[in-house]
């Protein structure tokens, strides 16, 4: 039965020799991860696993490396310093491939920690703006732990679970990690032309994240019928969206919808995806596979 505890409750759950995920991205867990790390002096040799995460990883102080071990698949600016110390290591893997070493068994997860929307009538929660590998997480986790945060955008596709799913819940209400749009510098805004100008009409995008991808969207408003498939995305798709530049009417794969595995961006975006169809959040295992990209006419 699924219980609501404190951040401090919820992680007594978590015992020496564990090994925890973290959801990545905007969606880090932090309270819970702030918790946990309370508990440093009771702990040994607790691996911490994640993709990149936004925010502070006090977990990750080389002072506490008897307590925690960071197992990362992407080096993010606020773990790099434990793995230059030696209290770290990088696992190399394909985003694609992460969740088949949750489902397969390679890496055995303990506990996963996840920052969810609120239960509707029905029970279920969004993973919100990060799905990566987090599904498989959950379904392979022996304990799942969540943040319940009514600021997490609800959003569809494969991050809508049932509470049920859920071992502890822990009421939070706290920003999403974000990043606001900053004007575009003359150089970039060049950049940004050259590119949008390669761009065919009927084309699928794939961008990341920063002033180039959002100065070369800014280029696009004219084109028509663009399609989105992409590992993620920000801001600068929104009023393509809304101008019906991008459509996704020509896409291969799951024509009609947005694509991505995770988001991160303002305020603005958080609010355009909540409760809207047009986004579909699925996982890495989809969304980065090779053999379903290709299908897309015209990728770039």
């Amino acid at each position: 039965m699924t219980k609501f505890v404190s951040a401090a409750q919820a992680v007594q759950v978590v015992k020496s020799g564990d090994r925890v995920y973290l959801q990545a991205a905007a969606a880090a867990p932090t309270i819970l991860s702030n918790a946990l790390t309370e508990r440093a002096s009771e702990l040994r040799n607790v691996e911490i696993c994640h993709l990149h995460t936004e925010g502070e990883a006090r977990y990750a102080n080389p002072d506490l490396a008897d307590s925690f071990h960071v197992n990362s698949f992407f080096i993010g600016a606020n773990v790099r310093h434990t793995l230059k110390a030696g209290n770290g290591s990088y696992t190399p893997v394909f985003l694609s491939e992460l969740p088949r070493l949750f489902r397969k068994n390679v890496l055995p997860l303990d506990v996963a920690f996840i920052h969810v929307s609120p239960p509707d009538r029905h029970g279920y929660c969004s993973l919100g703006v990060s799905v990566e590998a987090t599904i498989a997480a959950i379904e392979n986790a022996k304990i799942v732990v969540a943040q319940v945060n009514p600021q997490m955008p609800r959003t569809f596709g494969d991050g809508i679970i049932h509470e049920s799913a859920i071992d502890y819940l822990v009421d939070v209400n706290v920003p999403i990690y974000g990043h606001d749009v900053v004007p575009f510098s003359a150089e970039e805004e060049k950049i940004g032309s050259y590119v949008a100008s390669l761009i065919e009409d009927k084309s699928t995008l794939q961008m990341g994240i920063g002033s180039i991808p959002n100065a070369a969207l800014s280029k696009l408003i004219h084109h028509k019928d663009l399609g989105l498939h992409t590992e993620m995305f920000s801001d600068g798709v929104i009023d393509l969206i809304e101008k019906n530049v991008i459509n996704c009417n020509y896409k291969g794969t799951l024509r009609g919808r947005a694509l991505a595995t995770f988001m991160m961006g303002s305020k603005r975006l958080y609010e355009f995806v909540n409760d809207n169809p047009f986004i579909e959040m699925r996982e890495s295992s989809m969304v980065n596979d090779t053999a379903r990209i290709r299908r897309n006419p015209k990728m770039v």
